[in-house]
């Protein structure tokens, strides 16, 4: 393994070792890639030590700029359920990403894409924050949470959504909320907090 989250992960988990166990890394089905260690110093990462993890359901990756060479690797997750880009950059097409069968858990935090993306795709969980909604998107979730993005176009509320997070400001300076039939649930402003829930 090549990549130093990883390795740090399967250290947690097995003791400092040379190599683990195909057996042992099958018991792994959530990772977590950062570029950066915990006092900013760039780590090595190597997309392709994700391969060896054939039971990968749930993956988060931060601060990393993705290419074409990263995309088709994520492609090839066949198991993925949940993915969280926290801080990425795309330097390819990473519209194929989002055809992968069994991602019904998506989060995009200050990650530049374009939504139009998602159209036509059906979400269990859907996290949009530090990214600005520009444009009418449809599609459909169990669970919208928009309460940290910057939200321009207020077009997908057309869309088949059953709980919407918002913040307290976005509820507060768009009365056409108060009208929304689905269940809202209102966070206090920049805070995990939540400060009431409508429509119950």
């Amino acid at each position: 393994m090549k990549t130093d989250s990883i390795r740090d992960t399967l250290k947690m988990l097995f003791g400092d070792k040379e190599s683990y166990s195909q057996e042992e890394i099958d018991t792994i089905n959530s990772l977590s890639i950062n570029r950066f260690d915990i006092v900013g110093d760039i780590q090595e990462i190597n997309y392709n030590d994700l391969l060896n993890f054939s039971n990968l359901e749930h993956l988060t990756i931060q601060q990393c700029i993705l290419d074409d060479d990263a995309i088709s690797i994520l492609c090839k997750l066949k198991k993925l359920k949940s993915l969280t880009l926290l801080f990425c950059e795309f330097e390819g097409d990473y519209q194929r990403l989002f055809q992968l069968e069994l991602l019904k858990d998506l989060c995009f935090e200050g990650t530049k894409i374009n939504l139009g993306v998602l159209n036509g795709k059906m979400f269990d969980s859907l996290t949009i924050a530090q990214t600005e909604i520009l444009e009418k998107v449809s599609f459909f979730a169990n669970h919208l949470d928009i309460s940290r993005a910057n939200v321009k176009n207020w077009g997908f509320l057309e869309n088949r959504i059953n709980t919407l997070v918002v913040s307290y400001r976005q509820y507060r300076n768009n009365a056409f909320l108060s009208e929304y039939k689905g269940h809202i649930i209102v966070m206090e402003d920049d805070t995990d907090k939540v400060r009431e829930e409508v429509n119950v």
